[in-house]
């Protein structure tokens, strides 16, 4: 099931003063804490064992801690975040069988109570269970509202989801403009398909006005971001002379430089030329 995992450890550090940022998560007082029953202490060794800080990664011993710490009777008395952490992690967990037998459905359900917890993460995750129908029933409109919930937090790949959303028309009315929006703020977060994306928009027309210069600015930030699809494109413009001056050497070079990234098509054109002295 392919998604982001965004690990948002620092939830867990910045509560206690006596764990400095830079610090591992595990130490001696934080096992002994557990030890004696500490529930944020053991959601916190639950999170060292599943990260790897301090001690030797073990999925195993994390989830085993994770559920220690939400049927402790004092569950409810630590902050959400970390709640909401907790449930994520243990999600990951049941969705990459990490440490757990793989079951799409106990994923579903753990990051459903943490995106009731306001996590993001969880939301984006729930969106992609039912955008594939994992562990859910497959629905685009429940895929498109947990895509927006995580959004309006900031979740940039989300932000990208919710553009692919419109742009097919996925549980929503087909609207190129509102892709192109949500692409865009995906892009300026970063997101280097977000910004492939914005290209086709801009060299089909589609909720822009067509424009061969602005598709080569986004392809051209998507392929320095390893975007195979982007280099590709970016030598058709050049060997067409679309958006930038013709040149079928620098075109040659971009179709390698996609052959390099796996995009069979960009070694086939890269041949082609080659053929022709180019």
């Amino acid at each position: 099931m392919k998604r982001i995992l965004s690990f948002l450890v620092c939830a867990l550090l910045i509560l206690s003063s006596s764990l400095a940022f830079a610090d591992p998560l595990y130490s001696d007082d934080w096992q002994r804490r557990a030890d004696a029953g500490d529930v944020l202490a053991i959601a916190i060794i639950g999170a060292a064992y599943n990260f790897g800080e301090g001690v030797r990664q073990d999925y195993h011993k994390a989830n085993e801690y994770y559920l220690k710490a939400i049927n402790h009777p004092e569950w409810n008395t630590i902050p959400a975040n970390v709640r909401g952490e907790v449930y994520y992690n243990l999600g990951v967990s049941y969705d990459q069988g990490q440490g757990v037998r793989q079951d799409y459905h106990k994923a579903v359900e753990y990051w459903r109570k943490a995106a009731d917890l306001g996590y993001a993460g969880a939301m984006y995750n729930l969106g992609v269970a039912y955008d594939e129908g994992t562990g859910v029933r497959q629905d685009y409109r429940n895929a498109k509202e947990y895509y927006r919930k995580a959004a309006d937090l900031g979740y940039a790949q989300a932000m990208y989801n919710l553009g692919v959303c419109y742009e097919r028309g996925q549980g929503v009315r087909q609207d190129y403009r509102k892709a192109v929006e949500y692409y865009r703020k995906a892009a300026d977060l970063g997101v280097a398909q977000a910004m492939f994306n914005l290209g086709v928009m801009y060299y089909k027309g589609q909720g822009v006005r067509q424009d061969y210069r602005k598709a080569v600015e986004y392809w051209r930030k998507a392929a320095d971001l390893g975007v195979a699809q982007a280099m590709f494109n970016l030598g058709v413009c050049y060997e067409r002379g679309q958006g930038v001056r013709q040149d079928k050497r620098k075109a040659k070079e971009y179709y390698g430089m996609a052959c390099d990234h796996g995009e069979q098509k960009g070694c086939d054109e890269y041949r082609d030329l080659n053929e022709k002295g180019y």
